[in-house]
């Protein structure tokens, strides 16, 4: 990991003095040793243009949306996040945009901003 940019203090925060990067992951390890990632202490995406999102959020109200199986939200370096969806099986063939425009129109409703999503249906 290069660092934060512009930000050589944040850098310097999240390494320990033995140089090993601390990266916020909540994990437990299960019996068979085995090690189980449960999420991260600080899951919010600052994106490149200073907006702060909590994909969590956006991700449990995508998933509210019909016919959505799965969904993952996450940052790109650029001034967007990404949601990618996972349709349920047996669910008719259609357009990207129009899964978008459903998408959008849930987390407006619920007064997120959308300017800053893109979706991606896989």
């Amino acid at each position: 990991m290069l660092g934060y940019w512009k930000d050589d203090e944040s850098t310097l925060l999240r390494f320990d003095d033995q140089g090993w990067l601390d990266t916020q992951d909540l994990a437990k390890q299960n019996d068979d040793l085995s090690i189980h990632i449960l999420g991260q202490s600080d899951d919010t995406l600052v994106l490149s243009n200073g907006i702060k999102v909590q994909p969590v959020m956006l991700e449990q109200e995508i998933l509210n949306c019909d016919k959505i199986e799965d969904c993952i939200v996450v940052g790109t370096g650029f001034p967007f996040t990404v949601a990618i969806l996972r349709i349920a099986k047996g669910t008719e063939q259609v357009d990207n945009e129009i899964w978008t425009s459903q998408v959008r129109g849930k987390l407006q409703q619920k007064g997120y901003p959308i300017y800053s999503l893109r979706v991606v249906v896989v």
